[in-house]
This record gives C-alpha cells, structure tokens and sequence, in this order.
C-alpha cells in the first residue's frame, strides 16, 4: 500500500498543549495533526489530478488521510494519552474486492515491471486512452478490454499467424462494427486493431490500433506521492503548529 507517513517530534508541542489544557490536551494535539493530514492530503490529490488524465474523481476520492472522523481522532487521542505517540498519515483506499482497489496506483510511484501471465500483456494504445473508449470513471469500457475484443476475434474463426490474421470461417452474424483482428505492426510487435469507415465516400478504411501486445510492461516511476506529501508538510508544518499554539488558553508565546 502507498502509505506516505513522515515522522514528527511530538513531545514539545504535547507538553505545551498539557500545560495549558489539563484534560483534552491529547485532542488538541490530535486535532493539530489531523490538519496537517488533511492538508498533505489535497496536495496529493492535486498532483494526482495534474499528473493523470482523469475521467472522473473515483481515484482522487481514494486518497484519505488520518484521522479524518471522530471515531479515528478518538483512537488517535487514546493512543497518544497511553504511549505519548501517535500516527498521522495520508493512503490510498484499499478494498476487499480487487476490482475496486486503488492499490494498482503503488505501481506508479514505486514502478513495476509486469510479465505476461500467457504470451502477451494487452498495453492499451494512445487511441484506447481516448474518452471515448473509456466510462465515466476513467476505465476501458467493457466491450473495449482486450477479453472482449478477442472473444469476439475467436469466435470468428480468426487466427493470427505471426504475421496477420487469416480467418477462414468467419460468421458475419457475430462480428461486431470494426471486428477486431491482429496483426504485425512496423515495429514488429502484434497489435491488436480494428477497421474504421472513412465518413467521406471514395476513401480507404483506416486501421484503428487499440492494444501493443509484449511480453512484459513497464509501469513508470511518474506519480511522485510520497515526495509531494513530504514537501506539503515540511512547507506548513511551523504555520499549522503555530496556529494551534495560539489557540491554548494564556499561551503568550516563546
């Protein structure tokens, strides 16, 4: 999990708090951090924004911090009161269900290196990453993903032979507008396209690539979440405490 966490000394600013808040003081610490979070936390969501193209805010939305509610500032207080410690961080939102994990974004700020599971890995082109291949939540559309396409290409008959696809027995019933097949491209590597109409009359159909098909993929270092976290809260870390310094009852300063 992307978890960007960077470790703060706590205790002066604690004393100061107990000094003048005898009781709630470890709420007030809490309170203190929680903003910090909050803000290293918009800063990520900003970077995320400008470095992606995002379709929507399902990912942004993702990225959390903490502790953000009642219930987790209540157990950050405990913690705090019980060990003089506490945890203040921003992460992405896991799931149970893997599709709807955002744990596939660690891959852009650690890199990663992904080998095909058969032959090839599916590596969408510029053209697939177009909005209109894609839903509102930024994800290839479902009859676009390459499980799709090429069910549609065995179904046909189709048969790809290192070189282009031959197709011996294809039912034209199941083909679907722009039936997929591949072939070899110029860079020798397959891909798997389509045929789109020219909307003018008297001119040639074009090829639409969707897919580079390779036995390995490399996911870029290109997020820069943990750097962006560090640098928001090492530029505010001074403002946010002295704005809660301010704060205590009779606190007159240094």
């Amino acid at each position: 999990m992307t978890d960007a966490t960077v470790k703060i000394d706590l205790t002066e600013f604690s004393k100061t708090a107990r000094q003048h808040i005898k009781k709630d003081w470890p709420a007030f610490v809490v309170n203190a951090f929680s903003e910090m979070a909050e803000m290293a936390r918009d800063g990520a969501r900003i970077l995320t924004k400008q470095r992606f193209k995002l379709y929507s805010d399902y990912v942004i939305k993702g990225i959390k911090h903490y502790p953000q509610n009642a219930s987790q500032k209540s157990m950050a207080a405990q913690a705090l009161k019980k060990h003089g410690d506490m945890n203040a961080s921003v992460y992405l939102r896991g799931a149970r269900n893997a599709k709807k994990s955002l744990q596939f974004m660690a891959d852009h700020e650690f890199g990663e290196q992904r080998s095909a599971q058969k032959k090839y890995i599916a590596v969408p082109t510029k053209t697939l990453k177009s909005k209109n291949f894609r839903s509102n939540r930024g994800r290839v559309k479902k009859s676009f993903t390459p499980k799709h396409l090429l069910k549609r290409f065995n179904e046909s008959g189709s048969i790809f032979d290192g070189n282009t696809t031959r197709s011996k027995s294809r039912v034209r019933k199941k083909r679907m507008p722009g039936s997929p097949f591949i072939i070899m491209g110029a860079s020798g590597k397959p891909f798997i396209v389509r045929q789109v109409r020219r909307a003018k009359k008297n001119t040639q159909n074009r090829l639409e690539f969707l897919y580079a098909l390779k036995p390995s993929a490399n996911i870029k270092m290109k997020w820069g979440f943990v750097k962006t976290v560090y640098r928001v809260i090492k530029a505010n870390y001074s403002k946010i405490l002295g704005k809660h310094y301010k704060r205590l009852p009779g606190y007159r300063g240094k």
